[in-house]
């Protein structure tokens, strides 16, 4: 079994020269992409720090109030959102789940509507 194992190995260094040379043909595009993602994403970032100013902190906020927030993190039971208030929303209705991962990604900002508060001890 090793001696198989170590026939393939031999061609590892040949296929990483020709990766390297495959690469090196595309890098500018790879580095101007990367660049402009970054800047994309900086802008994202600009608007996120001024989403919810309105509001002083959580407790400010009353059910039925709607906020902006954009989505951090998609869970198979929930959706996890900034709120930019020190806390993280949660959406947990099924019906509106299904819509937000249909046609939403991370990093897209929505106005949601509160239905509940809760507040835990940190």
């Amino acid at each position: 079994m090793i001696n198989y194992a170590i026939q393939d190995v031999c061609f590892l260094p040949k296929v990483y020269n020709v990766f390297l040379e495959k690469v090196k043909k595309f890098a500018c595009l790879l580095e101007f992409d990367l660049i402009s993602n970054v800047f994309k994403d900086s802008r994202k970032c600009n608007t996120y720090a001024y989403i919810n100013i309105n509001c002083k902190n959580l407790m400010s906020c009353k059910v039925g109030q709607y906020l902006t927030t954009f989505i951090k993190n998609f869970q198979k039971f929930c959706i996890y959102c900034s709120l930019n208030l020190g806390c993280t929303g949660v959406i947990l209705d099924q019906k509106s789940l299904k819509f937000i991962k249909t046609y939403f990604q991370m990093g897209d900002m929505l106005n949601l509507e509160i239905k509940r508060i809760d507040i835990e001890d940190k």
